[in-house]
């Protein structure tokens, strides 16, 4: 079940307001968001987020996950018309992992899940900058186009993080039409995590094959 609120106008200042809720058998989540235009309301806003999630992820040989997740933070978006896309942000996450660990062998796991039925408590502060940009041709239904994306976030374990943290991610895309009615799609993902001690990286923040975006999926 999935619904959605939204309140594209609060007020007389161009405030914004979503809220969006998920309820399944092995996913509850809800997530808030409240935009605030700062300068000229199309390309400079401020939002405050928050959410929670409750989720049971089920792997191979009977081993479940379950995950539940607070997040908050602030963002802001400088998006000038035809120019890099930029945007500043500070959120904080905390998760509580937990897992049915009983009948895996646990040198197939990854800390902190190694020691069955272990409950582990993670957290991060992570400040964030991005950047990214959009060029392309046809509308709303682009004939070509490319995009690039830039991510860094930084975490210490000074501030509310479990590791010192440098996380890197990069994502490109490219779309081109040929002959007629025929068009190649082309991206590509970069990530990496630079640490001192991975096993303390909360375990949400990890990258991970697979998934419907990927090749396999």
């Amino acid at each position: 079940i999935r619904t959605q609120y939204r309140r594209a106008l609060v007020n007389d200042r161009g405030h914004s307001f979503d809220a969006n809720l998920e309820l399944s058998q092995i996913n509850h989540s809800l997530d808030l968001r409240y935009n605030i235009p700062i300068g000229d309301p199309l390309s400079d806003v401020v939002s405050i987020f928050g959410g929670y999630e409750d989720q049971i992820i089920k792997e191979s040989k009977g081993l479940e996950v379950n995950t539940k997740t607070t997040t908050v933070g602030i963002q802001r978006t400088i998006n000038p018309v035809g120019e890099w896309q930029r945007t500043y942000s500070l959120r904080f996450r905390g998760d509580q992992l937990s897992n049915n660990a009983l009948n895996v062998n646990p040198a197939l796991l990854p800390p902190p899940f190694n020691v069955a039925g272990i409950s582990s408590s993670q957290q991060a502060l992570l400040a964030g900058f991005g950047l990214n940009k959009l060029v392309s041709r046809g509308g709303a239904n682009p004939t070509s186009g490319f995009r690039q994306f830039y991510q860094v976030d930084v975490g210490s374990r000074t501030a509310f993080s479990d590791a010192n943290m440098v996380i890197l991610r990069v994502g490109l895309r490219a779309l081109e039409t040929f002959a007629e009615k025929h068009q190649i799609v082309l991206s590509t993902d970069v990530g990496t995590i630079i640490t001192t001690d991975f096993n303390r990286v909360p375990y949400n923040l990890r990258f991970f094959a697979g998934g419907d975006q990927s090749i396999r999926g």
